[in-house]
């Protein structure tokens, strides 16, 4: 159990919020709201994609393990005057199909990729992965150069097959377990992941409630299951050890970074000393992911943007995210870009 919440819940980014704090009528009306629907992966796996227009070039997006595509939803509605939008539920996740006697593994993923841009008749598009979905984007790139015009790693940039920080990041986790308290309601959850994830001090963004609409289930009880379930997990969790093939990369690169990987937690002198630690680990695991990434992909340029967590890099200040993206897609492809941090 220990190793499912620990992947569901770091690198991967679930979360739940409190319903309350929810748009008004009229605001979510001057917003664009996206179009919903399915395309058919190879093996017969609906996948579920969030559509929110725009003009070409495409982005095409896919969020992190235990995510669903309204984690995009901020940056999404900066971009679609720009860029025609795409996010799309990786199969296991919000409301794709989630199939037992099915794989999931990172050529499966890709072939799922694919559906989606055949499916939408895409033809080529910028690709943005948000932690795990750093590695379809990494397979996705090297499988069809011709389809990719710039790869965006948000909190991606890390290959957690790395053998040594996922056992200290396991260890981590054990601190932070969610009890049967914090799963009795999706208020007590969005209290328990809003200390432990985001940031307890961090503002909130309506746009959230959506995102983790998608990502539970909730029971008639009331009580709270994340997604995937347990049993999809077990089917994923192998893939998470597919080491990352950058050389074959071609396409440029953007590899975006938050400064913290955990938040601390308020009066908690125990865990906040614990996370400490870790996130000197983290320090050092960061450095040398950048340098991987700038040594095996020629065209990279770094942005590491302060103050931000794991999960909240993509609300907390997404008006500066997106400008960053929308410059960063913007520029020649082989110019080097200095983001705004």
């Amino acid at each position: 159990m220990l190793k499912r919440t620990l992947i569901r819940r770091t690198f991967l980014g679930a979360a739940i919020v409190v319903f309350a704090f929810s748009l008004s009528a009229s605001a979510r009306a001057a917003e664009p709201e996206p179009v919903s629907g399915f395309v058919t992966s190879a093996d017969g796996t609906h996948i579920n994609y969030l559509d929110w227009g725009g003009q070409r070039p495409a982005i095409v997006m896919i969020h992190g393990l235990g995510d669903d595509p309204h984690v995009f939803d901020c940056i999404a509605r900066d971009l679609h005057n720009r860029f025609h939008v795409v996010a799309y539920a990786r199969r296991g996740h919000g409301k794709s199909d989630a199939p037992l006697d099915r794989s999931y593994d990172l050529p499966t993923y890709v072939a799922d990729m694919l559906s989606v841009f055949d499916g939408l008749h895409i033809e080529h598009a910028s690709l943005i992965g948000w932690s795990m979905g750093g590695n379809e984007i990494t397979a996705f790139a090297g499988a069809y150069p011709s389809r990719v015009d710039k790869l965006i790693y948000l909190e991606a940039g890390y290959d957690w097959s790395t053998q040594d920080i996922g056992q200290r990041l396991l260890e981590m986790m054990g601190a932070n377990e969610p009890s049967t308290k914090d799963l009795r309601s999706i208020d007590d959850y969005a209290r328990w992941w809003r200390k432990t994830s985001y940031g307890s001090g961090k503002p909130w963004y309506p746009a959230i409630n959506d995102y983790l609409r998608d990502s539970v289930q909730i029971a008639r009880d009331g009580t709270v299951t994340p997604l995937p379930t347990a049993a999809v997990m077990d089917k994923i969790l192998p893939s998470l050890k597919s080491r990352r093939d950058y050389t074959r990369v071609g396409a440029p690169v953007l590899a975006i970074y938050a400064d913290r990987f955990f938040p601390d937690i308020p009066a908690d002198v125990t865990y906040n000393t614990k996370n400490a630690t870790f996130e000197r680990q983290m320090d050092t695991f960061r450095a040398m992911s950048i340098a991987r990434i700038e040594r095996e992909i020629p065209n990279t340029s770094i942005c590491q943007l302060r103050d931000r967590t794991h999960m909240s890099i993509g609300f907390e200040g997404h008006q500066r995210l997106s400008a960053n993206i929308r410059a960063y897609l913007a520029a020649p492809g082989n110019a080097h870009f200095r983001c705004n941090r």
